[in-house]
């Protein structure tokens, strides 16, 4: 027969297990107090501005006017006829430029078309809305040939007659036939 010492079974000191738990509580109670603080520090938003109110901004339709005025005003619509001749044996060896300012333009243009070398062959003064030059001759002799030309327009307000300051430009290819 084989004879087993038993342990004996050590009693829990009841003030111990209250320590244990009271530490548990505490524990608990600083770790949901960090969360808290986290989410103060990191998730909280600024408060709204005291003056400012929902919705869109009262008068948007008199904006919307302005803007499309604006845009009317420095939009123009115009013509030139993109591959223009010139015959030698012409008397005044004119162009057809067929240039228009469109009567529904509300600012002055002109335009300067030169060669790629850099040789102009026209300048106009102001076109006014509703004004157009059917023809013009060139203002540099040419060798009968091909010319690629730049078409270089200059947007001004009505007032500026001087062509002083131009609003915007925009410029177009060519090509310039030259016959004998």
């Amino acid at each position: 027969m084989v004879y087993r010492a038993r342990r004996p079974r050590l009693r829990r000191d009841p003030s111990r297990a209250q320590d244990r738990a009271l530490a548990f509580l505490l524990f608990v109670t600083l770790a949901a107090a960090a969360a808290l603080l986290f989410c103060w520090f990191f998730f909280v938003r600024q408060p709204a501005e005291a003056n400012a109110a929902a919705g869109p901004l009262p008068g948007p339709d008199q904006r919307m006017q302005e803007m499309q005025q604006r845009m009317d005003e420095e939009r123009i619509t115009l013509s030139i006829n993109a591959t223009p001749t010139v015959s030698l044996q012409s008397e005044g060896r004119p162009v057809n430029w067929q240039l228009e300012n469109r009567a529904e333009n509300s600012n002055l243009f002109r335009v300067e078309v030169l060669l790629d070398d850099g040789t102009q062959v026209l300048s106009t003064g102001a076109l006014a809305p509703g004004q157009y030059i059917a023809s013009k001759p060139l203002e540099a002799g040419l060798a009968p040939g091909q010319y690629p030309c730049t078409a270089a327009f200059y947007l001004y307000e009505l007032t500026d007659t001087k062509l002083e300051t131009p609003l915007n430009s925009t410029q177009g290819k060519l090509l310039l036939p030259v016959t004998d």
